[in-house]
């Protein structure tokens, strides 16, 4: 019988925490204003020459809406990855629990997604300070990698439109 004990290897780069923005806070100039309003009058416009007054009340309750939840800035989350799971603000998640994950490099930031076995709701972070070569290292000993995952079109249209 072999005695001879292996020895447990300790994760790198564990733990990693850091705080940083949800989504990226867009700064809108007052073109970006002026070409939303004129958008959403010509839609106007049409919805009462057709006589579509339901899609006018659409409209007007989607601007209403879109005012009222980008009126303070972009949501911070705060993220921690140790050998239990991943701690999301201040809710620990268990790796079992989770799926995969990818990092979507773009130009101005990169973007954390790491998707759930269970549901629909992802978590999606951005990156902060923290290297994407560490953190690409980090969760790779926990989770696999979802390699091919680019930006989702609906993503990319709200990314350059700054919705």
């Amino acid at each position: 019988m072999d005695t001879q004990k292996t020895a447990f290897e300790a994760p790198k780069n564990v733990p990693l925490e850091w705080t940083a923005h949800r989504h990226p806070d867009h700064q809108r100039d007052a073109r970006w204003y002026a070409a939303a309003g004129a958008c959403l009058f010509l839609c106007l416009v049409y919805a009462f020459w057709t006589g579509g007054w339901s899609f006018a009340i659409v409209l007007v309750l989607i601007g209403v809406a879109y005012a009222g939840l980008h009126k303070s800035p972009a949501a911070m989350g705060k993220l921690r990855i140790d050998v239990e799971g991943i701690t999301w603000d201040g809710e620990l998640i268990g790796w079992d629990r989770l799926k995969d994950f990818w990092i979507v490099r773009l130009p101005e930031y990169n973007e954390l997604h790491i998707a759930r076995k269970r549901g629909v709701l992802e978590i999606v972070l951005q990156t902060g300070d923290i290297s994407v070569p560490d953190l690409r290292a980090t969760l790779s000993q926990f989770i696999n990698e979802r390699q091919d995952q680019t930006e989702r079109l609906i993503d990319k249209i709200i990314r350059l439109t700054k919705l």
